[in-house]
């Protein structure tokens, strides 16, 4: 797992990709695509990751940015699976696959700070709100 999170801030996934920092996501849409991983998030008119998978997710951010995690895992050493509540609507993406699962019971309020990404999302770098 990269180490790459500073403070209240926490990163998800593998170390593989490129950095890519992002900010001012509030407002925007988010776009997810996967098949049994996540292949590419675009917020916006920046896309990260890859051309491969379907469209799994699509929601508008708020105007601060911040959504609600609840579960992540990994699959070969890239983003697997997310689960996130945007504005009281539960959305899902890639394959639970129960390696480097991560659950955030009730969930932790975040927004998307960066991510490593080549032909999949390799890590997911949040900016955390507790």
């Amino acid at each position: 797992m990269k180490a790459l999170a500073g403070k209240n801030q926490m990163s998800y996934g593998g170390n593989g990709g490129s950095f890519s920092a992002i900010q001012d996501t509030g407002g925007q849409q988010v776009v997810i695509k996967s098949g049994s991983k996540i292949d590419s998030i675009q917020i916006g008119n920046s896309k990260y990751g890859g051309g491969g998978g379907g469209t799994s997710a699509s929601f508008k951010l708020p105007q601060d940015g911040k959504f609600t995690i609840l579960r992540l895992c990994t699959n070969d050493d890239v983003v697997g699976y997310i689960k996130l509540v945007c504005d009281g609507v539960t959305y899902e993406a890639g394959r639970v696959t129960g390696d480097g699962d991560l659950s955030f019971g009730s969930g932790l309020t975040v927004s998307f700070a960066g991510f490593s990404s080549g032909s999949m999302i390799d890590m997911i770098l949040f900016n955390t709100y507790c």
